[in-house]
């Protein structure tokens, strides 16, 4: 059991560690006014962080008279954490594989085409990267659900149930977090815009749709992060069997979608995610939907950018699980 004074201390250095990270580098004075904490306190903490190797205290600030204060300068490659990613293309299942310092710089970047995904898969990328870096997580954004380490739903049949990522722990020695991809598309679009009530759906035409709710800024996931899955709104057949070239049948099942959607959470934006997708269709939907609402409300309809935005989400939910893991090993 944690004592309380373990915990604040947690909290407290957590609180440092994104302050610093924010900046990276500071003095004492300018973390205590980030923090709200004393800089006594501060001092204390950067001492068990620089003992840990996770910063320095090397460096000082520009002095206008005064002694010259201490700069503490956040370790960016104390840990190393890396994304998963993929899109739909017509050369199969695109995957972006990257790395990232613990200031969110991409270090490394990989891409490859995938036609038949198996559990071993990533085995010489992790390894490759493991010997590189000091890889200590890595975050997936894929077309499925998990419950824990248990993959229950995927796109990717190789990849279900319990055994990819407690094999990847076993294996690589690194921790695994396993988001969906529109959910993960979702935090990524966020991120740059804002928060607020949306949602985003991507129709990668292989496979049926998903879709990633917000609510308050917040991604839902409901019984078994089953929250999104619309492609049984009218059938994973139905959607597979689609003929995306008929744009009349395609807007009116994008619209049916979209209205369920719309009059459950009233969304202030919608973003869609398709490379079928143009300014013209969408802006038929848009009226279609209007229609279908009576014009009571009017989500704002947009094409988003999936690969770039399901890459910034699995990226920041890694280093979210990242910052967490250090929070508890202070």
């Amino acid at each position: 059991m944690t004592a309380k004074g373990d915990t604040r201390r947690q909290r407290h250095t957590d609180a440092l560690r994104r302050a610093l990270i924010a900046r990276r580098s500071a003095t004492r004075a300018e973390l205590a006014g980030d923090t709200g904490l004393t800089t006594v306190t501060v001092g204390k903490l950067l001492a068990g962080m620089e003992q840990r190797g996770e910063i320095s205290q090397n460096a000082t600030a520009e002095s206008d008279g005064g002694r010259p204060s201490t700069l503490a300068e956040y370790n960016a490659n104390f840990a190393h954490y890396g994304a998963v990613s993929v899109t739909q293309d017509g050369q199969g299942s695109a995957f972006r594989l990257s790395v990232y310092n613990m200031l969110g710089e991409r270090v490394a970047a990989r891409s490859m085409h995938m036609r038949a995904v198996r559990q071993d898969s990533f085995d010489a990328w992790l390894g490759e990267m493991k010997a590189a870096y000091n890889l200590r997580l890595v975050s997936f954004a894929l077309p499925g659900e998990a419950d824990g380490g248990n993959v229950f739903l995927c796109d990717f049949e190789a990849l279900l149930y319990a055994g990819f990522m407690p094999r990847i722990r076993r294996l690589f020695g690194v921790e695994t977090l396993f988001e969906n991809d529109v959910n993960a598309a979702m935090r990524g679009h966020a991120f740059e815009s804002g928060g607020g009530n949306k949602a985003g759906i991507y129709f990668p035409m292989r496979y049926a749709p998903g879709a990633g709710i917000m609510v308050d800024g917040k991604i839902v996931h409901g019984l078994r992060h089953f929250a999104g899955e619309i492609g049984f709104l009218h059938g994973i057949g139905a959607w597979q069997a689609l003929d995306y070239d008929d744009e009349e049948e395609t807007a009116r099942m994008i619209a049916d979608v979209l209205a369920a959607i719309s009059c459950v959470i009233a969304p202030d934006g919608i973003v869609l995610y398709g490379d079928f997708l143009t300014d013209g269709f969408v802006a038929d939907v848009q009226e279609m939907l209007a229609r279908r609402l009576g014009r009571q409300i009017d989500p704002k309809l947009s094409i988003g950018d999936m690969a770039g935005d399901m890459e910034r989400g699995a990226a920041l939910n890694g280093w979210e699980k990242m910052l967490a893991m250090l929070a508890e090993e202070t």
